[in-house]
């Protein structure tokens, strides 16, 4: 049925998160065929609130339609609504793995569920549904890695729970440059752990004194301070200078005098 553009009003979250892309060619399609695909809204308070076709109604607003095509549902609560939401957008577009995780957590978190209880709504194993739930949590640099195609969801879930950015560093680089495969990410998200854990048992180790707090590194001998002699070229260490009694020019003499004065190290004053 068709209804008011103005009497649609969007969820207070929306499960797509991309931007139109207006060189996509949707608004284009709107205006000579119309509209393909129905976008659908639940009534509420006499109203409708959008379910799916978020970017169909921005851009029919967009081309001044007052009125679009819509397939209303009707009696939704608001766990049906997002479950809806998710479904018929997985069922027009195949949404990001990215894109699912976060709507994923965000049903855990507002509807207070389990993962057995939102896997068995949405049709995903419990097992499915903690991996979405890790995934939405993990680090930026593992998301962009996800983002670009340069790994897969397993393995983004597997680098992200590496939390230490020193430990994924050389991993996510190593994708980055040459890719990896699902082996390739387990075998050095295992080797990292496992430096973690040894890591730890040393720390452990430590403060029940079981093992001896490492010595401070050895202090390096500094090169002793100069001063050079303007007139003649020569060198001098300040130590030489306090310790030997020196046949030396006029600048010389100055160079001396200043080194062996107190504060007056290495100062040069001419004469």
């Amino acid at each position: 049925m068709k209804i008011h553009t103005d009497q649609i009003k969007l969820p207070k979250k929306l499960i797509r998160t991309d931007t139109l892309d207006s060189e996509d060619g949707l608004g284009f399609s709107i205006q000579k065929k119309g509209l393909i695909h129905h976008i659908v809204v639940a009534q509420k308070n006499g109203n409708y609130e959008l379910i799916c076709g978020y970017r169909r109604l921005k851009e029919a607003r967009k081309l001044g339609m007052e009125e679009i095509e819509a397939d209303v549902r009707e009696n939704v609560s608001p766990m049906d609504r997002d479950i809806l939401m998710l479904e018929e957008n997985v069922r027009r577009r195949s949404l990001s793995s990215l894109e699912v995780a976060e709507w994923v957590c965000y049903m855990l978190s507002e509807h207070n569920l389990s993962y057995a209880q939102l896997g068995k709504e949405i049709g995903m194993s419990p097992e499915q549904v903690s991996k979405y739930a890790q995934l939405s949590h993990a680090p930026s640099d593992v998301k962009d890695l996800l983002r670009d195609k340069r790994t897969d969801m397993d393995s983004a879930v597997r680098l992200s729970s590496l939390e230490r950015w020193s430990d994924r560093r050389g991993i996510v680089n190593a994708i980055r440059t040459s890719g990896a495969n699902q082996e390739q990410v387990s075998a050095w998200v295992m080797d990292a752990r496992k430096k973690q854990q040894d890591e730890k048992a040393v720390r452990e180790a430590m403060i029940r004194g079981e093992l001896d707090q490492p010595s401070p590194p050895p202090k390096r001998d500094l090169p002793p301070k100069t001063s050079i002699c303007d007139m003649c070229g020569q060198e001098f260490t300040l130590e030489q200078l306090k310790a030997v009694q020196m046949k030396v020019c006029d600048k010389c003499l100055s160079v001396l005098q200043g080194a062996n004065e107190p504060g007056g190290e290495g100062d040069e004053q001419s004469t």
